[in-house]
């Protein structure tokens, strides 16, 4: 994970970060990383270009960035900002946590929400943030027996609060159709990822929840920039990846992540890719 450090940052077992930078002024170059980056800017402004768009951060105001998302970061004069940065791992199970942080994180996987979700804060919001902050970042310091549990149970808390937040407005009847589309895509998402390695059709799935394929397929590309053949098959390339990297053979793999034939699936493999399945196994063969 070296490669993922940044100026100031502290670590739990390689799967936490957190970052204290005061007074700064810099500029970070394009980068990605795979870990979820809470951000909050205490004071002064921090400005991202994230997929061709500018998004500033000033004092007050929190903002999560996705993971594998290339982006940059400038920080005017004398900026004050806490960056915690967090594998979804590191939380546990992801289907123990409540349903409103599920449902939240699968939106920033499928940008079902802004690829760049930030919230203002009210004053009491702002000294309670601080304050967990602080509480993470004693926590790394002192490595006290349980103090990779806290540090879990306070990134629940910031997420489950970022959350409060950022959703508290009452949508318009037009928002509310909106979500209400989202909401049936995030659950056709979870429909998918239990039955990977099932045929899966798109009008078996739209009758599933009770819409036209035409309905389906509208919030379906609205939500997640993919047609829903396009999306199944790129998660069944990632399922076909974490087979093969477990040991998997490819056969093996090709099969239970839901392709009928051989050919299929690396034709499909190479699209999704750009290497062949045994130029993937080669780097990650299991030793």
């Amino acid at each position: 994970m070296n490669k993922y450090r940044f100026p100031i940052l502290k670590d739990v077992e390689k799967e936490v970060f957190i970052q204290f930078c005061e007074n700064s002024t810099r500029t970070e170059q394009l980068h990605t990383h795979p870990f979820l980056q809470i951000v909050f800017v205490l004071s002064g402004k921090m400005t991202h270009q994230i997929g061709g768009i500018s998004a500033d951060l000033t004092g007050g105001e929190m903002a999560i960035i996705p993971s594998n998302v290339m982006h940059s970061v400038s920080l005017n004069a004398n900026t004050s900002y806490y960056a915690l940065s967090f594998l979804l791992s590191s939380l546990g199970e992801i289907n123990e946590l409540n349903e409103h942080i599920i449902l939240f994180l699968r939106s920033l996987e499928t940008s079902a929400i802004p690829i760049f979700p930030k919230t203002t804060l009210a004053d009491n919001d702002i000294r309670f943030m601080e304050s967990i902050f602080a509480q993470i970042d004693a926590e790394i310091e002192r490595k006290e027996t349980g103090y990779f549990q806290n540090v879990t149970a306070y990134i629940i808390l910031l997420v489950n609060r970022f959350i409060r937040r950022y959703y508290k407005q009452t949508p318009s009847a037009q928002e509310e159709l909106y979500y209400t589309g989202k909401q049936m895509v995030l659950n056709a998402i979870k429909y998918i990822d239990a039955h990977i390695s099932d045929p899966l059709s798109l009008s078996e799935t739209a009758s599933i929840f009770n819409v036209s394929v035409s309905i389906f397929c509208r919030y379906f590309n609205q939500l997640t920039g993919k047609s829903f053949k396009e999306y199944l098959k790129c998660k069944r390339i990632a399922y076909a990846n974490e087979l093969i990297k477990k040991g998997y053979s490819i056969a093996a793999a090709a099969s239970l992540c839901g392709f009928g034939d051989f050919s299929t699936f690396s034709r499909s493999y190479k699209q999704v890719m750009g290497i062949t399945p045994s130029e993937y196994r080669k780097v990650h063969r299991v030793e």
